[in-house]
């Protein structure tokens, strides 16, 4: 979107609603992005009203704690894993919800990537081991800048890679 003319913009929104049109093949699009995402569907009313709208808004620990652990529950089932009760805790929400910067996508993510830790370690239960893996992994921190390690989580700079906290 930054570095396209607007003659480079009408054949991504054309080619758009050509793939949403097409008589023997119809296409049903999922599209994710930022703001500059909404710039292009808006670029175009007949492209705007194909498209079924949906927002996430950005994660608040206060009022999303129970859907963060609901999902890692229901995730952690689908995988066949069990979930303790040390980690269906709102410290726990909190911290993958700053982990993911507030994401819900992302958290999504961390949270399929720890189990995939547990998976792969062969154990049966999802520990806080497995997030503080899947995030050392994600980040290339150390573990004194790991969200899930550090007692004063929430000044970490989760956006960092390779943070070994030498860089100011």
């Amino acid at each position: 979107m930054r570095h396209q003319t607007p003659r480079e913009l009408n054949a991504v929104v054309s080619t758009l609603k050509s793939l949403l049109q097409h008589k023997s093949w119809p296409v049903g699009l999922i599209l994710t992005g930022t703001a500059e995402l909404k710039t292009l569907i808006n670029h175009d009313p007949q492209l705007a009203r194909r498209v079924y709208p949906i927002e996430f808004a950005r994660l608040n620990i206060l009022l999303d704690s129970d859907r963060i652990l609901k999902a890692i529950n229901r995730y952690a089932e689908a995988a066949g894993i069990a979930v303790s009760a040390h980690i269906l805790n709102p410290d726990i929400a909190a911290r993958l919800a700053h982990a993911a910067d507030r994401e819900f996508g992302l958290m999504i993510e961390m949270i399929i990537a720890s189990l995939e830790e547990a998976m792969n370690a062969g154990d049966e239960g999802l520990s806080r081991g497995h997030f503080t893996s899947m995030f050392r992994k994600r980040t290339g921190c150390v573990d004194g800048l790991n969200v899930f390690v550090a007692d004063d989580f929430e000044r970490i700079d989760v956006r960092r890679l390779l943070d070994d906290g030498e860089d100011t």
